[in-house]
């Protein structure tokens, strides 16, 4: 992993050990109805509009104190074998490692295939799942 400190820029952390980089607040609505398609061209058929209010839905709810539990993240990407990654010019951090379960979050991304995710906005604190604009993630094994 890295010893950079990875909540340096919080926000906020709740009472249930989560850490926010966005409150739900600061999250624009898309005016435009656009279509988000992974890099093979398959649409998801979720609208940027329906990806942001989705993410100020959940990021109202960590706000308030709840937590994602095993079964709200069952069918939700494992992101395996994954370490933090900086993109400069960025705000945030990613994660980056090999997606398993992915097929109906991240169209054209094949399980085991290293990918990075969108800028990490919620994660908790024993880094067992996070939440970019897309959505959440399980975490499994670090890089070693």
């Amino acid at each position: 992993m890295t010893d950079i400190d990875l909540f340096e820029h919080r926000l906020a952390t709740t009472a249930a050990g989560v850490h926010l980089f966005m409150l739900a607040h600061e999250v624009r609505m898309d005016p435009g109805n656009r279509v988000w398609a992974g890099p093979s061209g398959n649409a998801n058929h979720r609208t940027a509009r329906d990806e942001m209010w989705e993410l100020k839905v959940d990021l109202q709810r960590l706000e308030s104190g709840w937590a994602p539990d095993d079964d709200e993240l069952a069918g939700t990407p494992r992101l395996e074998l994954w370490g933090i990654t900086f993109r400069g010019g960025e705000l945030l951090w990613r994660l980056m490692g090999a997606p398993y379960e992915a097929a109906r979050d991240l169209p054209g991304v094949a399980d085991g295939e290293t990918m990075c995710t969108m800028q990490i906005l919620a994660i908790d604190d024993g880094f067992t799942w996070a939440r970019d604009r897309r959505g959440f993630y399980r975490l499994g094994e670090p890089r070693g």
